[in-house]
């Protein structure tokens, strides 16, 4: 929603803000008189047109240039899936005849059911607190209409529809330009581009437990000592566990659930407590890794038998199983 904010809300608010009377179907044109007090005379049908065709051209060009701005700001899930999206559809329909149809496969949720419905209903979108008016609907309504004209890469059925949304066309054809490069920055994602997403998208999951928890990890086959262990905030979700400084720090490190090999109890006497367990994972470039978690001791409502004594463990997120006590500890 952020983004989507980010993206419209200046545009949503200048069409609030100006309450310009636009009309582009001359069927639906209302003339009106323009002009100085007792100066006044009837505009004409073609003013009204020329005027309208204007102000739309202004509001779709400041929105297909925010929109250029944002492959940055938008959300890794949403590059993630078009990025799929683009690509599975480009293998299925390959070939010069079907340049657009990826672009169109995006497009068609982007567009259409993206941004036009929020153009056309700001306040279901939180964009505005109050519905507009009659005038100012008719606006965000062509307004929408010339975003899905761009959106469908401005084909000759989209054209033939609606031909007095001909005075559009010079900047609907510039943003279908504009629109293609913004998807192709989209999805072109290179492979420390790709990892980063990751860990976004690691971060993005909902955390299932969090809070302070002490860590050392293995950098050689040095001693193991209790006084090595860090204290550090952890987050746990379905796709990685992930530690920082602060629960608010920006900097983050992280263990991708996939890359997670084993994870057990290690034995009391080699850090003298019985609270700690080994994570066996492998990092980005695939080396194997060790980090050891400590916790301060077990919760007393969920303690139980270790794993020595029978006890199986308790399955994590993504299945992974855990020491039972370790996990009550970390509860």
């Amino acid at each position: 929603m952020q983004y989507l904010h980010g993206v419209l809300g200046p545009i949503i608010n200048k069409v609030f803000e100006e309450k310009k009377y636009v009309e582009l179907d001359p069927s639906k044109v209302e003339v009106k008189d323009v002009g100085c007090s007792g100066l006044h005379r009837p505009q004409t049908e073609a003013e009204v047109l020329e005027q309208s065709a204007q102000t739309l051209r202004a509001h779709l060009g400041a929105l297909l240039s925010a929109l250029s701005r944002s492959v940055r700001a938008c959300p890794a899930v949403v590059r993630a899936t078009f990025r799929q999206l683009f690509r599975r559809v480009r293998e299925r329909f390959p070939g010069a005849q079907h340049e657009n149809v990826p672009f169109i496969a995006v497009t068609s949720f982007l567009c259409l059911r993206f941004f036009s419905p929020a153009i056309m209903s700001p306040k279901l979108f939180h964009l505005r607190e109050r519905h507009a008016d009659a005038r100012t609907s008719r606006t965000l309504l062509l307004l929408a209409k010339a975003v899905q004209n761009v959106g469908n890469m401005d084909t000759p059925a989209s054209r033939a529809k609606e031909a007095w949304m001909e005075p559009l066309q010079p900047t609907v054809r510039q943003g279908v330009a504009q629109l293609k490069d913004f998807i192709t920055k989209l999805v072109d994602i290179e492979e420390k581009d790709e990892l980063d997403l990751q860990r976004t998208l690691s971060l993005q999951a909902p955390p299932v437990k969090e809070g302070p928890l002490f860590i050392h990890r293995t950098k050689g086959k040095g001693p193991l000592v209790s006084s090595s262990f860090k204290k550090l905030y952890f987050s746990l979700t379905t796709e990685a566990l992930s530690f920082a400084k602060t629960p608010s720090s920006k900097k983050s490190a992280l263990i991708k659930l996939a890359n997670i090999r084993a994870a057990e109890k290690v034995e009391e006497k080699s850090f003298g407590s019985s609270h700690v367990m080994q994570v066996i994972y492998t990092d980005d470039a695939g080396r194997p890794q060790t980090a050891y978690l400590q916790c301060k001791g077990p919760n007393p409502r969920n303690a139980g038998p270790s794993r020595s004594s029978g006890q199986k463990g308790s399955r994590g997120p993504g299945g992974l199983e855990m020491p039972r006590d370790v996990c009550d500890a970390y509860e």
